[in-house]
């Protein structure tokens, strides 16, 4: 009888045990949105691409490494300077806050390396693709020089406002990668692009 009540007593300890470990292993610190937001960009600064992940609603969402050196400058220059929240129903489980993001002047980089690529290629404007360059290893030094901040040449940084959705799930809230969002991560590079290209098609019609 002694020995029956001795392994019940273990049995249930045990078990407490296990509800305990798990209790802690799935328990997550409960962010705030600002918080929240404040978190997601510092992983995406230093490019830890799995901490960011972490914040998603969906953690499969597309959020690579960046595959150049101006990639790179995107993010590490990203901080958040204000988030204003949106939340007005507090039982809707979806919500949108107002994020003030300082961040790199990407079409002022990028209209400077176009021009400098063509002075140094001394290529045809009429001729030159704007998204095609990117690839050429001659764009990509300009970019390393035109890249490397210092006290008297800094970076040109702008402020840019984004709209981040964000998801309530088992009373954590996650942030839901949407297409401006991930514009946004990725400097709006396809919409300075073609404001480059329509700026080198002004100024061939000028010359003309």
């Amino acid at each position: 009888m002694k020995m029956k009540r001795t392994t019940l007593t273990i049995l249930l300890i045990l078990f407490l045990l296990g509800i305990f470990a798990l209790s802690s292993c799935s328990s997550q610190p409960k962010l705030s949105a600002e918080e929240t937001v404040r978190a997601f960009i510092d992983a995406v600064r230093a490019g830890d691409i799995e901490k960011a992940s972490s914040y998603l609603a969906d953690p499969s969402a597309s959020l690579t490494v960046p595959q150049n050196r101006l990639g790179e400058a995107i993010r590490q220059s990203m901080k958040v300077v204000s988030v204003k929240e949106n939340k007005n129903d507090e039982t809707f489980s979806f919500f949108t806050v107002d994020v003030t993001l300082q961040m790199l002047d990407v079409l002022q980089v990028m209209s400077r390396a176009t021009m400098l690529y063509l002075m140094d290629t001394k290529a045809d404007p009429q001729k030159v693709d704007p998204e095609t360059i990117q690839e050429d290893q001659r764009m990509a030094a300009i970019y390393d020089t035109l890249l490397k901040a210092d006290e008297k040449n800094p970076l040109p940084i702008k402020e840019t406002l984004c709209i981040f959705t964000l998801q309530e799930q088992n009373g954590i809230l996650k942030i839901v990668m949407d297409e401006s969002l991930a514009n946004t991560l990725e400097g709006n590079i396809r919409e300075n692009l073609e404001t480059i290209r329509k700026i080198l098609q002004n100024q061939q019609e000028t010359e003309q």
